[in-house]
């Protein structure tokens, strides 16, 4: 398995710290020298013990990355929804998520027209397509690119862009749209830090472009992630939708902070 970025960046800031001697900082208006010129002999990584150590570090860590992608492969192929998934000819086990918040809240009716954001791989278009019947319209949305999908207008790119917003609203009656739905998740690093603020920011932009085109009375179905930022971005909800709750399905994992915002009664301000 190649390092990634992240790895890569983390064992430079090692290996330069290998060359410094405690304390000792290189004047940054002293000009670099090729090896040769500066007196220095190259050395191989791995001599010494602090080479060593740093080795070992990586090492140890592309084998816990190693370890963790098989039991994630091996959880996804012997998980039931994705069986299930599989065999309905399903594009993702993240439909079952969308079709038990729907049944059990009563969302979404024949002929209502729906913006997806963060649609790829399509399940979820997918099952808007069938629920909503051939007078319904699914706009569907992401940066990634999405294979066809019968009744299904889709818009590739980023909507925060100008252009990509405005293709999107040629697509949608203004201030029509019953449902905006947005399961947008970051590539997760596994940096709590960092992945937390990423979804807040993907459920912030969904939840403003929410406001942007629902029609008085439309509501948004948003995933989110519990931690930093959550709180604040309830009571955003609670001031824009008469009612907000917050459901957990049973496809969402039980370990996952994955939550869904469901927002109704959308309140023309």
């Amino acid at each position: 398995m190649a390092c990634n970025s992240r790895e890569l960046y983390n064992v430079s800031v090692l290996a330069q710290g290998i060359g410094l001697a405690p304390g000792k900082r290189r004047d940054c208006r002293e000009p670099i020298l090729p090896m040769e010129r500066s007196g220095l002999s190259p050395e191989p990584l791995t001599r010494g013990p602090r080479h060593s150590r740093l080795e070992k570090t990586v090492r140890a860590s592309m084998a816990r990355r190693s370890k963790s992608s098989g039991r994630w492969l091996q959880e996804h192929f012997s998980d039931p929804f994705v069986q299930r998934a599989q065999a309905q000819g399903w594009r993702s086990r993240a439909v079952f998520k969308l079709e038990e918040i729907d049944l059990r809240e009563k969302m979404l009716k024949p002929g209502a027209i729906c913006l997806d954001l963060g649609a790829a791989p399509g399940a979820w278009s997918q099952y808007l397509h069938r629920r909503l019947g051939k007078t319904g319209r699914v706009v569907a949305s992401d940066i990634q690119p999405l294979a066809p999908l019968p009744g299904v207008q889709f818009v590739q790119g980023d909507f925060r862009e100008q252009e990509v917003f405005e293709h999107i609203l040629t697509l949608v009656p203004q201030r029509q749209v019953d449902w905006v739905l947005s399961d947008m998740a970051p590539s997760m690093s596994g940096i709590d830090a960092v992945d937390q603020p990423r979804s807040m920011y993907l459920a912030e932009l969904a939840l403003d472009m929410a406001a942007r085109v629902l029609k008085e009375g439309g509501g948004a179905l948003i995933k989110v992630f519990q931690g930093v930022g959550f709180d604040a971005l309830l009571r955003e909800a609670r001031g824009r939708f008469a009612n907000v709750k917050l459901v957990k399905p049973a496809a969402s994992r039980a370990r996952s902070s994955e939550v869904y915002l469901l927002a109704k009664d959308f309140r023309l301000v």
